[in-house]
This record gives C-alpha cells, sequence and structure tokens, in this order.
C-alpha cells in the first residue's frame, strides 16, 4: 500500500474543518452568511489522490492463519466427521440441506464446538473438494443453516472463488488502538476504513473505495488509472458540528455541512462545471437535490454505525 500523502491529507482536512463553522449575526444585523465564503469542494480537485495506510503489520497470509488458529484452539467439543451438504435454490439465495454430495454445490464440515455451544466450520465446492471458506462460527443452532455464514457478523472473514482466488475478505479492527482500521474486499473492489480517536471529542471516520485484485500472498493489485473514492465524515469537538465530504479523485468533489443534525450547506464542484453552493431553500424547491440529501444522510448514518461499533468493540488481537 502508497502511504497517505500528508501535504494532500493536511489540505483536504482543512477544507474539512473549514466547513464545521457558521457565522452567526444579531437578528438586527444584514442575514448570516452560511459556512466559509469560498466553495470547500472546489480545492480538492485540484489535490493528488491520497490512498489510505494500513498498518505496516497488515498481512491477509498472517490474518488467515491467526482466524485458524484461534478458532481451531477455541474448540471444546471436537467434531471433524459431521458434514451437510447445500443445493442453492431461488437462483442461489437461498441454500437447502440435501442428503447427498452430488446434488450440492457446497459442503461444510463441523470442525467442533466452543465453550459457547456454538459450531466452528468451514465450507467446501463439494464438486472439488476446494476450500470455500475458512473457519468461522455458526451460531449453536445454525451447524446446518448456509444463511449462517452472513459475513458481517464476523471480526475475521475470509471467501475463495472456485479456482481458489480470494472472493471476499474482511478485517475489523486489525491493530488494537486510537485510530482503528477496517479492511473489506468483495466483487474487485477494496474498501479501506480509518476511524481516528485520538482528537478527543472529534472523531474523523475515512472510507476510501477502489478497484482491485487481491494477488498472490493477499497482495492488492490495482488496474491503471483506476479512479480512488473517498467518503470522509468529521464529528467537530463542538457539539452537532458534522462535515461530510465525498471526492471521486480528478472527477468530483461535494462538502456538506451540519449544525445539531440541521442542513447548512452543500458545496459540489466538477471538472466540466463551476463550483456550486446549495442551501436549505434548494432543498425545499429542488426533489433531485433533496433526494441527493438524503442519500449522504444515509451514508453518514451508515459511517456512525461504524464509529459507534468500533467504539465499543474489542481489538481483533
Amino acid at each position: 500500500m502508497n502511504r497517505l500523502r500528508p501535504a494532500a491529507a493536511a489540505l483536504l482536512l482543512a477544507a474539512l474543518l473549514g466547513g464545521c463553522a457558521t457565522n452567526p449575526q444579531q437578528a438586527d444585523s444584514a442575514p448570516p452568511e452560511i459556512g466559509p465564503p469560498e466553495n470547500t469542494a472546489a480545492p480538492l480537485l485540484a489535490q493528488a489522490p491520497e490512498e489510505l495506510q494500513l498498518p505496516a503489520s497488515f498481512s491477509i497470509p498472517l490474518e488467515v492463519k491467526l482466524n485458524a488458529s484461534q478458532l481451531r484452539s477455541g474448540i471444546e467439543k471436537k467434531d471433524g466427521k459431521t458434514i451437510y451438504y447445500f443445493a442453492p435454490e431461488n437462483g442461489g439465495e437461498t441454500y437447502k440441506v440435501v442428503p447427498e454430495k452430488g446434488g450440492a454445490q457446497y459442503s461444510r464440515l463441523v470442525l467442533g464446538h466452543n465453550a459457547q455451544g456454538d459450531c466452528v466450520v468451514q465450507n467446501f465446492y463439494s464438486a472439488t473438494g476446494r476450500v470455500h471458506t475458512e473457519p468461522f462460527t455458526a451460531g449453536a443452532k445454525e451447524c446446518d443453516n448456509f444463511a449462517a455464514a452472513g459475513s458481517a457478523r464476523y471480526r475475521r472473514w475470509f471467501s475463495y472463488d472456485a479456482d481458489g482466488n480470494f472472493e471476499r475478505v474482511i478485517l475489523h479492527d486489525m491493530m488494537p488502538g486510537l485510530v482503528v482500521h477496517n479492511y473489506e474486499y468483495q466483487a474487485g473492489t477494496q474498501t479501506l476504513t480509518r476511524i481516528d480517536f485520538s482528537q478527543g471529542a472529534r472523531v474523523t471516520y475515512t472510507r476510501q473505495r477502489r478497484a482491485a485484485r487481491l494477488g498472490e500472498g493477499g497482495r492488492s493489485e490495482y488496474q491503471e488509472g483506476d479512479t480512488l473514492r473517498t467518503e470522509i465524515l468529521d464529528i467537530g469537538s463542538t457539539a452537532g458540528a458534522e462535515t461530510f465530504t465525498r471526492v471521486v479523485h480528478g472527477e468530483s468533489a461535494s462538502v456538506t455541512a451540519f449544525s445539531d443534525g440541521e442542513f447548512q450547506y452543500h458545496d459540489s464542484a466538477t471538472n466540466d462545471a463551476p463550483a456550486t453552493r446549495r442551501t436549505a431553500a434548494d432543498a425545499e424547491r429542488d426533489e433531485t437535490f433533496a433526494a441527493e440529501l438524503q442519500d449522504i444522510r444515509a451514508a453518514i448514518d451508515a459511517a456512525k454505525q461504524g464509529i459507534e461499533f468500533f467504539q465499543s468493540d474489542q481489538p481483533l488481537r
């Protein structure tokens, strides 16, 4: 992974911070100016793309080994013999248990049960015996439920396609500390999330997506000229101040500010259109912009859920 470019990161953060303030006026003075006088999105287009930096110790092969070691060492009642076979239904949306290997797409080996009674299992491609998932835990009553492989529940998740290539990888908080990292790879897209809790009351959530392929040893391989997409939620130390930034590097950028949940302004800029600022009045009369604002609020809610998860979660190691 490339390291963050400090200058670009500082400029981006400065623009982001600039969106948090408002300039209240006395009731008998001129109408208040909402936000900074200059469009805060336009400068982001000129910045070189930054790349989030993962911990130097990040290694997918290492995490695969740690995952297997920790799950297997937690088994109190060993099995290793029970096998379930699964065939797809509804176009592969759900799976049912079938009695024979020949009619199955996947098989599941029950490795055993841990102290909580949960199953420790591993999935395979039935026809070839290739590994489909690394070991994971399923609920005590979900040993034979293929839907139990919903990876959002797990701190570590590794699955492979039929040719043995990484299909999906999820790692929550790979290293303990005040700055946490979340890594996800799925369908040729890599998503990195960094949440910085080291600034006291202020929290900065940064999420970046780009096209990628996991090559040999789990190394990320990027397409030439690939597009970086970055989202940043900055929850200011001042109560109620929130700024949400979206950048498609080199193409478009927007900065949206809120105060106590109330929309303040939305600055936007693209390479082929002038920079604009929109306010609450625009949202009231423009349905398209109102829908965009609703989408931004949904993205902010999702980011806050991630922040809350990591605030209460224990480190992975």
